[in-house]
């Protein structure tokens, strides 16, 4: 009890000061006179009375600090008072305090920023219960021409995996894609669409905000049509509604009963996340909607047919190569069944699994360029702080008398340096609550305007942990620029400083050394910076100059998919294709249109094996797969090199077109035209022409295996419609839709827009990490010479003294540019040579980021050092000049 009534009365103490200190002195005031009335009753001058009082009372001022620590929180009154001392300091040079907060409030900020971005993707478990467990579960196939690590999964071997594997709580297969939602009589709005197992939800443990997961009957033809809505879809679509259970949908025509929603924390990967292979990341719709998955896994092959993603959760305690291990065991048993009903040669390891945590299969490679950004964005924070350390010390060098002063008249250590620190963590408090309304700004603008289709985008936001991080990147950068100032005040002998000039006391060795090393830290910062800018926009450059194999000018595409319930025939589906080539054809500007199964630079999409009829299917090549109508070639500008190219009467024959590389891979030395091959099963073609090599999968990747068949083989949906067009994209856009729409208007059209919008979208990623990279490396540039100005020109004005001994000795103007000029670059030399090293190091570590280029670069080592010799002698120029016009008698004569 008497602690707390200790703690109430200090407390309550705290906030009557005043009043307190009032008391006090009238209390003292009535002591004093009381006791000079005693001594002049006993006979004192006035004076005399009044000293004999004061030397019997004792120090009034030692009384009443006495009292106060007595009644309440000294520490904390002295914290309050030399905060107080601290922001009358900084009022006092509001040009540095305003420019000193800025500049913490953009590093801040940009840090912040893209710590939100590192947080939410890489850090934060994926939002499903026990998220450690799930594994994505990829097939390693060993196939001639396959020109990736791992494909999806095929149905039947998911069926042995669901049998046979004990190491697994269960596993699910699903499959994405896009869809229309429509209401009313409106066009089809697009949304993510995932077709899955009904166990798909228990597999990631997730339970419906409403109503319920599916049922096991569910996913048996004729009982799927039901649907599970995200909460998103639901708020936008339905406006949140609680009577939504029951309701239809109607999706790409078909009409789906809702049976649950999912909650509003409840987030699934994109369709273009999920992938075997990262280069084939677009832009898609979020998810919106989820539908059972219908398959009979027996009427697949069990070769071919990888088409599937496979999700599985782990058993508690069972490790990943422990269940590889497992899935292996259970793919040679596959490879035997299939060796048996084939009679075809199978060796061991032609069919492996590849597992993968979840969360590393949704992130990709993405986290490089992340982290890549991180480091960047505090190394630009760095050089700031280095600049604001280098003006701290310069006002630490002009308060040496005053320190001095305090430290003469008994002030401790601890309460100097605290002094000094008191004012840069001000500044680092200011510039870091600048810092975070920044990021939260820029992090929304983000959201919501990405360059790139980053995964778990949706999911960034401004939590506890990065305003944890804001907070601790401020309390570090604020002790960062001001620990070093605050500690030489500890090295100031207060009898020496007094005697001295501050000129002299800058010019002294100690402080060249400090502003020597602060120097080239940022110059090490800014270098490596560079560095990485440099590969980055190389490697850009490269990509960019490759030959594609087709032209993208004035070439439009439109993505159309149907109802497929309405086209569920192939000749139904042709006969749409041939009425919207033909009104696209019609068009006024229109020169020519074509179709394709897929989009150029949108990956490989259909993955299939060719197999001369002369050779075992052990020898079959991976190919990529193209369905196309006759024009699409020449609309693409692809060259025909042999041949011929598809006519109208070709379609009662089985013919395709393959690719130069196609061709001398499978008839090396031979000439293809009019030879056979067979795709999957036991589908015959008859090549009638070679056509030119194109980058139609990538332009990172060499051109691949490509055959081209025709379209209303098997009508492909979506289908994309190529358009080369005399007009703009955007100014024939709504014209193309609404040809379509004018046949079909349930038809959907995700997508209308150039063909450039779509090499720049492939590249969206590469042009975004080397743009910011590049404003990165120009502001560290900026900042670092600004500092080399700032501390040469201090350092300079600060030994006109010494300048002028020298020119009085006989030094002449070009003996002081030299001195000049080899001050600034000694530290300059130092910090490009170790900038350099450390981006060779970086160089190997973002390898995965660079496209033909070396991660180490003569040539660019070379640029960055002349760019920056250059730059630093320019920064340097000015405080040269200025010490060679020093008049050697006025700077002796002045203090």
């Amino acid at each position: 009890m008497d602690f707390m009534r200790t703690l109430l009365s200090r407390c309550a103490s705290f906030f009557r000061q005043r009043k307190l200190d009032d008391d006090l002195d009238e209390e003292l005031r009535a002591h004093i006179e009381l006791a000079i009335e005693e001594n002049l009753k006993r006979g004192m001058s006035a004076c005399e009375a009044r000293r004999q009082a004061m030397i019997r009372f004792g120090g009034v001022a030692q009384v009443r600090g006495q009292y106060r620590e007595a009644r309440g929180f000294a520490a904390f009154e002295m914290l309050l008072r030399d905060l107080r001392y601290a922001t009358r300091r900084l009022l006092q040079s509001p040009g540095f305090a305003i420019t000193a907060v800025l500049t913490l409030a953009l590093g801040i900020g940009a840090a912040t920023a893209v710590f939100s971005l590192v947080h939410s993707i890489l850090l934060k478990p994926l939002p499903y219960d026990r998220a450690g467990q799930l594994v994505a579960i990829w097939e390693v196939v060993k196939y001639p021409g396959l020109d990736r690590p791992y494909l999806e999964a095929n149905a039947r071997h998911e069926q042995y995996w669901q049998q046979r594997a004990s190491d697994f709580s269960d596993m699910t297969l699903l499959r994405e894609g896009t869809a229309g939602v429509a209401q009313a009589n409106d066009h089809p709005r697009i949304v993510g669409v995932v077709m899955g197992y009904t166990n798909l939800f228990s597999v990631l443990d997730v339970q419906p905000e409403l109503g319920r997961t599916f049922l096991a009957e569910e996913g048996t033809a004729g009982h799927d049509q039901v649907a599970i809505i995200t909460h998103d879809l639901w708020q936008q679509s339905f406006g949140g509604d609680s009577n939504v259970l029951g309701k239809t949908l109607r999706l790409n025509g078909n009409l789906l009963q809702i049976v649950g929603v999912l909650p509003a924390s409840f987030h699934f990967p994109k369709g273009n996340v999920l992938k075997s292979k990262q280069d084939e990341r677009g832009t898609w719709p979020a998810i919106g909607v989820f539908v059972p998955l219908v398959v009979n896994a027996n009427q697949w092959s069990l070769k071919g047919d990888f088409n599937f993603v496979a999700l599985g959760r782990l058993k508690p305690g069972v490790s990943l190569a422990h269940a590889t291990n497992q899935l292996d065991t259970i793919d040679a048993a596959i490879l035997q069944d299939y060796a048996a009903a084939s009679k075809e040669k199978v060796e061991p390891g032609d069919l492996r699994a590849h597992l993968q945590p979840l969360h590393e299969a949704v992130v990709g490679s993405i986290g490089t360029m992340l982290w890549l950004l991180l480091a960047s964005v505090a190394a630009v924070l760095l050089i700031a702080c280095v600049n604001l350390a280098n003006l701290q010390l310069a006002h630490a060098v002009n308060r040496e008398k005053e320190l001095s002063i305090r430290m003469a008249l008994g002030a401790t250590p601890l309460r100097v340096v605290s002094a000094g620190l008191y004012e840069s963590l001000l500044l680092a408090i200011c510039g870091g609550a600048g810092g975070i309304l920044l990021a939260q700004f820029a992090i929304r603008f983000f959201v919501h305007h990405a360059p790139i289709d980053l995964p778990r985008l949706d999911e960034v936001t401004m939590n506890l942990p990065v305003l944890a991080f804001a907070i601790a990147v401020s309390s570090v950068t604020g002790l960062a620029f001001g620990i070093l100032p605050a500690l030489r005040a500890l090295r100031v002998d207060p009898q020496q400083a007094l005697q001295q000039n501050t000129k002299g006391a800058a010019g002294r060795h100690g402080s060249s050394r400090v502003r020597f090393a602060l120097i080239a830290t940022e110059v090490f910062a800014a270098t490596a910076l560079l560095m990485i800018m440099g590969l980055l926009d190389q490697s850009l450059l490269r990509i960019l100059d490759e030959h594609r194999g087709f032209t993208t000018t004035n070439v439009v595409s439109v993505e159309v998919d149907v109802d497929g319930s309405r086209y569920d025939k192939d000749e139904v589906r042709a006969r749409f294709d041939d009425e919207i080539l033909g009104r696209l054809r019609r068009l006024p500007g229109v020169k020519s249109a074509g179709l394709v199964s897929s989009m150029p630079l949108a990956g490989g999409n259909w993955l299939d094996n060719i197999v001369r009829p002369d050779k075992p299917d052990s020898d079959a090549n991976m190919s990529n797969f193209r369905w196309i109508s006759p024009d699409y070639l020449s609309t693409m500008s692809i060259a025909l090199l042999r041949g011929r190219q598809f006519a109208e009467s070709d379609r009662t024959l089985k013919t395709a077109l393959i690719s130069e590389r196609t061709a001398r891979t499978v008839w090396p030395d031979q000439d293809p035209i009019g030879k056979q091959f067979r795709r999957g099963g036991n589908q015959t073609y008859t090549v009638v022409g070679v056509v030119a090599d194109t980058r139609g999968n990538s332009l990172k990747e060499q051109p691949g295996l490509m055959v081209y068949i025709p379209y209303w083989d098997n009508p492909p949906y979506p289908t994309f419609f190529m358009v080369r067009t005399s007009q703009d994209a955007d100014a024939v856009a709504e014209t193309l839709r609404r040809q379509i729409w004018n046949y079909d208007p349930e038809a959907n059209i995700p997508h209308v827009r150039s063909l450039d919008e779509q090499v720049n979208e492939s590249l969206a990623g590469e042009r975004s990490q080397a743009a910011v990279l590049s404003s990165f490396g120009i502001a560290a540039l900026l900042l670092a010479v600004i500092g080399i100005y700032g501390v040469l020109s201090y350092s300079i004005s600060r030994r006109v003294q010494e300048i002028g001994i020298r020119m009085a000795l006989g030094a002449s103007r070009g003996n002081i540019y030299r001195f000049a000029m080899i001050e600034a670059m000694q530290p300059v030399a130092l910090g490009l040579a170790a900038g350099i090293a450390a981006s060779m190091f970086a160089g190997y570590l973002i390898k995965s980021l660079l496209y033909g280029t070396a991660p180490v670069s003569l040539t660019l080592t070379m640029m960055t050092v002349i760019t920056f010799a250059i730059a630093a002698a320019l920064a340097a120029f000015l405080p040269a000049r200025r010490a060679a016009s020093v008049d050697p008698m006025q700077a002796l004569r002045s203090e």
